[in-house]
């Protein structure tokens, strides 16, 4: 009688394991359909544009994160007023590849930092602009999470 009832329960705990465990892999494949649905995989290649005008608190730190973005086709235009900026001495420590340092033009019509965006856009090849500013701290999914609802018609 005892063997009977560990064999019913046994098989009891068996089933409700399989059962999760199919619930399991058909969750993860409707999460999958989902994402997909609301183009997840969406990625044109973008261009992050930030002006830098001296030294914010944690301005590396800053740096460092707006370059460890989890997104792969991206480029970065930093912009300063001047090379005498001390920003730029520390924005030539990250220089690289997709990193490109830049000097504004004043335009008598508008601001410094509006006239380093306009710099910025005008060598910028991303089919999306981001622009940032040297005082954020964003997460590593900041730039996929800002261009991914863009593909979206509505």
């Amino acid at each position: 009688m005892l063997f009977e009832i560990t064999l019913i329960w046994t098989s009891i705990i068996v089933l409700v394991e399989a059962l999760t465990l199919y619930d399991t892999i058909t969750f993860k494949k409707r999460i999958k359909l989902i994402l997909e649905k609301y183009n997840y995989k969406y990625a044109p290649f973008a261009s992050v544009i930030v002006p830098f005008r001296g030294i914010d608190p944690g301005l590396e730190n800053n740096v460092k994160a707006i370059l460890n973005q989890d997104y792969a086709k991206k480029e970065y235009i930093f912009v300063v007023d001047n090379f005498r900026d001390p920003a730029y001495i520390i924005l030539r420590k990250f220089k690289r590849k997709n990193i490109k340092i830049r000097k504004s033009k004043p335009i008598k019509t508008c601001s410094g930092k509006l006239a380093a965006l306009i710099a910025g856009s005008k060598i910028a090849k991303g089919h999306v602009l981001v622009f940032g500013d040297s005082d954020i701290r964003p997460g590593k999914n900041w730039l996929s999470e800002l261009v991914r609802p863009l593909k979206q018609s509505t």
